[in-house]
């Protein structure tokens, strides 16, 4: 599981972007930690990788 920082570092997503993301458009729903946190298993950094891999090609993110 990683946090919300470590899942933008390894997308290359802010993390702003990730938490608009799943607020606006669902593209994943984290897991939370006992405190509240965010915790991204490897499907939701595979399904941010596929969505920023369209928004790249032009896509908008709703579309997405």
């Amino acid at each position: 599981m990683y946090t919300i920082r470590q899942a933008a570092a390894l997308t290359g997503i802010p993390a702003a972007t990730l938490r608009a993301w799943e607020r606006r458009y669902a593209v994943v729903a984290p897991a939370r930690s006992d405190g509240g946190y965010r915790l991204y298993d490897e499907a939701a950094i595979r399904a941010l990788e596929v969505m920023a891999g369209l928004v790249a090609l032009g896509h908008s993110p709703q579309r997405a």
